[in-house]
């Protein structure tokens, strides 16, 4: 079963996604798959991910490897860092915009980006959905640390590879000051007050 979103100019990726799991997916469904309409699948990437969910114990979130259109990596799971000195807090997307460092199989990492993620239902409405405190990003972060918060675990299957040409749906520039709000006011205080739940995963400098 596939649902296509549509949106006004009041985007809220969270809201919107919730709205469809809440009351257009009925419980026969074990799975939900996040895709963004701007992912081309390159390999049987579905496969990949329900394999995983088959060979792993306690899963949370499954992603994949995805790319620029330039090749580079554009997502390869999340990361962490924070710098001792000053407590700050930074996210982003491991191994971002390389040619040869990249994922070849499959690994425990400190998430997904929701751009192209599949978790079981169950799980998702039993966290809450996506956080829709947050209405410009950082939801699918969110919610990934959620996981980890509860003993589970994200995997992200290097084998199964996607692009993603980012953003070419909405202009990113009109969001980008409210996502960096949001990410200090919500998202940063959030990860120091639980960094030691997230630290296996994390970079810490000084």
């Amino acid at each position: 079963m596939f649902v296509v979103c549509r949106h006004s100019n009041n985007y809220n990726f969270a809201k919107i996604n919730n709205d469809v799991v809440k009351n257009h997916i009925s419980d026969s469904y074990e799975f939900l798959l996040f895709c963004n309409n701007d992912i081309e699948l390159l390999n049987d990437v579905i496969y990949g991910m329900l394999k995983t969910f088959k060979i792993k114990n306690k899963v949370g979130t499954v992603g994949a490897r995805l790319h620029y259109l330039n090749n580079t990596v554009q997502h390869d799971g999340i990361s962490i860092m924070m710098k001792q000195s000053s407590k700050t807090i930074i996210t982003d997307h491991l191994t971002k915009e390389t040619y040869y460092k990249f994922l070849i199989d499959t690994q425990d990492v400190c998430g997904n980006s929701a751009a192209l993620m599949m978790i079981r239902k169950k799980m998702f409405n039993s966290l809450g959905g996506f956080n829709e405190i947050f209405t410009h990003c950082h939801e699918d972060t969110y919610l990934n640390l959620e996981i980890l918060k509860n003993g589970y675990f994200n995997y992200c299957c290097g084998e199964c590879v996607a692009y993603h040409n980012e953003s070419t749906t909405r202009n990113i520039d009109d969001t980008r000051k409210e996502s960096n709000k949001e990410f200090d006011e919500i998202m940063s205080p959030y990860v120091r007050e639980n960094f030691d739940k997230f630290k296996k995963y994390a970079l810490i400098t000084n």
